[in-house]
C-alpha cells in the first residue's frame, strides 16, 4: 500500500516532468519562430521534437497537472526563453516578455504556429 510520502513523491515527479516536457515544447516552437537561418534545417526536427514531447506529456496528463502548468506557465517559459537565448544567442527582447502560446495551443497535438 503506497505511502503518503510516496503519493507526494508521485505528485511532484509527475508535475516536474510535465513541466519539463512543456518547457521543451516551447524551446522548439521558439526555435522554429525566430531562428530563421537555422529553420529550413532543422524545422522537421524541431517539430518531431514538438510531437514526441506531446506524447510524452500526454501520457500522465490528469486535469490537475494541466491546471499546474497552465499556472505556471509564465515560470516554464522564462526558463524555455533563456535556454533558447544561450542556444541562439538572441537577446531577450527577440521574445515576447508573455508566453504567445496558450496551455491548449502547447497541449494540441496537431498544432503548430504556421
Amino acid at each position: 500500500m503506497p505511502t503518503l510520502r510516496s503519493l507526494e513523491d508521485l505528485v511532484r515527479n509527475t508535475k516536474r516532468s510535465g513541466a519539463s516536457f512543456l518547457e521543451q515544447i516551447i524551446r522548439d516552437l521558439l526555435l522554429i519562430e525566430y531562428w530563421e537561418t537555422e529553420r529550413d534545417y532543422n524545422y522537421r526536427h524541431w517539430a518531431s521534437e514538438i510531437v514526441n514531447f506531446r506524447n510524452q506529456l500526454e501520457i500522465d496528463m490528469t486535469t490537475n497537472l494541466y491546471q499546474y502548468l497552465e499556472e505556471n506557465l509564465e515560470k516554464i517559459y522564462r526558463r524555455a526563453v533563456k535556454y533558447v537565448i544561450v542556444k541562439t544567442g538572441f537577446q531577450k527582447e527577440t521574445f515576447p516578455a508573455q508566453c504567445p502560446y496558450t496551455i491548449e495551443q502547447l497541449t494540441n497535438s496537431d498544432w503548430l504556429p504556421f
